[in-house]
């Protein structure tokens, strides 16, 4: 991994302090455990980071949701990182393709910083309930959330992920109002209007 997990979170509860006790159970892995195992998917004490990418179409300002089937309920493109992925940004990327069907020369990447474009707009923190079938425990997602514009028109596909189905395109002020992304909604206004 190109991008210490640590030094993102670090740099992002810099620039976003009032989010820093939100985080503790990032912060407390990290001080406990180093980055060790921190992007494996199978890092369950207390969790691990993975990748997220919301997609806007402009001008129309919609936002590319997807059908979750364990969590049941609308999430963004996103996934865990795998060990070929160089950087949470890189998996983010690949994920919005596995999962949408939405390359990423298609995709315009609206950094939150542009002295080191690896640092995530948001990180969230997911609870995910164990899972019987593959065997994992209750634990968290630390979800590295990057921001991409596309053109209008731009189509998105099911891709044969078996997790997710039903990419669609869905208001932002839907998008907005739905309690999982409100939080988020007001950064990502921020950044389109500058970027």
């Amino acid at each position: 991994m190109k991008s210490s997990v640590q030094t993102l979170h670090s740099q992002y509860t810099e620039v976003f302090p009032q989010e820093a006790a939100r985080l503790e159970a990032l912060h407390k892995q990290l001080k406990g455990k180093g980055e060790e195992g921190i992007t494996d998917r199978k890092t369950f004490d207390t969790g691990h980071v993975t990748a997220g990418s919301i997609v806007v179409s402009m001008p129309s300002k919609k936002v590319l949701l997807i059908d979750h089937a364990m969590l049941r309920k609308q999430i963004q493109p996103g996934g865990h990182v795998d060990p070929e992925d160089e950087t949470i940004l890189g998996a983010a990327y690949r994920e919005c393709q596995e999962e949408a069907g939405i390359p990423p020369n298609a995709l315009h990447y609206i950094p939150l910083s542009e002295q080191n474009t690896d640092l995530p707009f948001a990180i969230t923190v997911q609870d995910i309930p164990p899972n019987s079938a593959k065997n994992e425990p209750r634990h968290f997602h630390y979800d590295f959330w990057y921001l991409f514009t596309v053109p209008d028109g731009t189509e998105v596909q099911h891709t044969g992920d078996e997790g997710v189905s039903n990419p669609q395109w869905t208001s932002f002020v839907a998008f907005a109002e739905n309690t999982d992304f409100s939080r988020q909604a007001e950064k990502i206004n921020k950044l389109l209007a500058t970027s």
